[in-house]
C-alpha cells in the first residue's frame, strides 16, 4: 500500500472512531456485519459523519473537528488549496523578490516589473499560481481587472518608504473598493530588518487600515511585519491566508 494512501486509510479510521463515539455507527451497504469497511468506505463514511459531528463537536480555540481533520492532512501533504493568487504593492516594495524566494529559495534583487509575471509556488497546504502585476502607475490600472477572479491578494509596502505610506494606502483603498468582500488580503510589511523602519503600529495608521476596520465590511484583512532579505515573518502571513482562502 503507498505510504500516503496507508495514512490517509489511518487518519480516516481515527478520525471515524471520534465521529462514532458521538453518533449512531452505520452499517457498510452491502457488507457482511463482521466485516470491516474498505478504505474508500472509510473516507466516505467520514464525509459523511462530519456535518453532523461539526455542529457537536468544537475545539478548543473555536475550530471545528472538519477544520481539524483537513489540518491534519495538509501537514501530511495529502489535502491542499489551489488557486490564483494576486501579488501587488507598489514599485520597489519587494513583490518579485519574494516570489523569487518562494520559487527558489534564493534572495535576488530584481529590476522593476512592468508587464504581469506569474509563478507557481507551494506553501504548506496551498499550491497557488501567483500574478506578480508590477507597481508602477501604468501597471495599477491593470490591478481592479485582474483581481477579479483572485482567491487571495498579497499587498506589499515597503517600510522603509514612509513618502509614500499615502500612496501606497491609496491604491490598496481603491482595490478594496472593487474586490469582492470575500476575497481575504494579506498585507506585508517588507523590510523591517532595516533601521529607521516603520513598526506594525505606526504602517497600520499610515495605509489607514483603521477606516478599513471601522468600515464593518466584514473583510479578512492581515497585517503582517517581515523581512523577504531574511527569510522571515512572511511564512506566518501565508498561514493566516491559507485559512481564509475558499
Amino acid at each position: 500500500m503507498p505510504r500516503a494512501h496507508g495514512a490517509l486509510v489511518a487518519l480516516a479510521a481515527l478520525s471515524c472512531a471520534t465521529a462514532l463515539q458521538l453518533a449512531p455507527r452505520p452499517e457498510c451497504r452491502g457488507a457482511a456485519a463482521a466485516e470491516p469497511c474498505s478504505a474508500a468506505a472509510a473516507v466516505e463514511l467520514c464525509r459523511r459523519r462530519s456535518c453532523a459531528v461539526d455542529s457537536m463537536l468544537r475545539l478548543r480555540g473555536g475550530g471545528s473537528w472538519s477544520s481539524w481533520f483537513k489540518g491534519l492532512l495538509s501537514k501530511l501533504g495529502l489535502f491542499s488549496k489551489t488557486g490564483k493568487l494576486l501579488v501587488l504593492g507598489l514599485d520597489n516594495a519587494g513583490k518579485s523578490t519574494l516570489l523569487t524566494l518562494l520559487v527558489k529559495n534564493e534572495v535576488v534583487p530584481h529590476a522593476p516589473t512592468h508587464q504581469p509575471v506569474t509563478d507557481m509556488i507551494t506553501i504548506g497546504s496551498m499550491k497557488m499560481r501567483a500574478v506578480d502585476m508590477g507597481g508602477h502607475e501604468i501597471a495599477r490600472r491593470m490591478w481592479e481587472t485582474y483581481s477579479q477572479d483572485a482567491d487571495g491578494i498579497v499587498y506589499i509596502v515597503d517600510c522603509m518608504d514612509r513618502e509614500r505610506f499615502p500612496e501606497a494606502g491609496l491604491a490598496l483603498h481603491k482595490l478594496l473598493q472593487t474586490l469582492a468582500a470575500t476575497t481575504p488580503v494579506l498585507v506585508l510589511g517588507n523590510k523591517d530588518d532595516m533601521q529607521g523602519a516603520a513598526r506594525e503600529e505606526e504602517l497600520y495608521y499610515g495605509l489607514g487600515l483603521d477606516e478599513v476596520q471601522r468600515a464593518g465590511s466584514g473583510r479578512q484583512l492581515q497585517l503582517q511585519m517581515c523581512s523577504v532579505f531574511e527569510k522571515r515573518g512572511f511564512k506566518e502571513g501565508f498561514d493566516w491566508l491559507s485559512q481564509h482562502i475558499k
